[in-house]
């Protein structure tokens, strides 16, 4: 077995207004020596000019190094852009050395601002 995921993806807030600091946790694991992931992240429909740190910019790639008792990661970014009244969703790609990939995702509830 390879990587695999034993916390799906979550984000916390849950929502708010733009720019948004939003910190993204998942736990995995793996039952072979440390292997490197690449994750990535993309911002789905409806996300009209959101965008991971920078408005339109719709993709986030990270690389983790997994382990069979690896603690949960942790990834912090900003969403900007002007975008209100959605359900942001936010897919996870992850793939493993061998070249397995799984996806994950979690939504965002972006309100106007108060």
């Amino acid at each position: 077995m390879a990587v695999s995921i034993t916390k799906k993806l979550t984000s916390s807030p849950l929502g708010g207004a733009l720019p948004l600091a939003i910190t993204l946790h998942q736990s995995l694991s793996t039952n072979i020596p440390p292997e490197q992931a690449t994750i990535v992240y993309e911002l789905r429909e409806p996300s009209g000019d959101v965008g991971f740190d920078t408005a339109g910019n719709k993709t986030m790639t990270t690389t983790r190094t997994v382990a069979a008792n690896s603690p949960p990661f942790v990834d912090s970014v900003i969403l900007v852009g002007t975008l209100t009244g959605a359900m942001l969703s936010i897919r996870q790609t992850l793939t493993d050395q061998s070249g397995s990939r799984m996806i994950s995702h979690c939504t965002i509830n972006l309100k106007a601002a108060s």
